[in-house]
This record gives structure tokens, sequence and C-alpha cells, in this order.
């Protein structure tokens, strides 16, 4: 399952003091193929940007990120 957020970061703290910042998230959730059932185990991958503006090409740097992730068989 993909999943995608937007969210103000109000308390975010840079160089320059505190700012609200915009946080942007694309993960990817998967359940362990033997336990499928809701709350079973399982592992999720996020790429996030944090800054003052949206980033249009997250969608494209998040999917070359979660392609070069591995998950050994065991």
């Amino acid at each position: 399952m993909t999943v995608k957020s937007v969210a103000d970061d109000t308390k975010a703290r840079t160089d320059t003091g505190q700012h609200v910042l915009k946080l942007q998230r694309i993960a990817l959730v998967c359940r362990h193929p033997r336990q499928q059932r809701k709350g079973a185990e399982g592992f999720g991958i996020e790429f996030s940007h944090r800054g003052s503006t949206l980033d249009g090409g997250l969608d494209v740097h998040a999917d070359a990120f979660i392609e070069g992730v591995q998950v050994p068989e065991k």
C-alpha cells in the first residue's frame, strides 16, 4: 500500500529560526506475505521532503529510492 501525505511542520527549526515548512511523505507499507490480517507484521519505507515549497518531483525521487530497496527473502 502506498501512502502519500502533506502536512505543515509548524515548529520547524532552521538556521534562521523557527518557521512553518511543508512536509511531504511518500511511504510504501507491506504486510508479511504469510501474515495478511490487519495488524500483522510487515515493513515500511518512506521518502520525504521538507521545505518552504512542495517538491513537484517528489514522486520520481521516491519511486527511484523505493525501487532500490532490496528485501531479503529470509
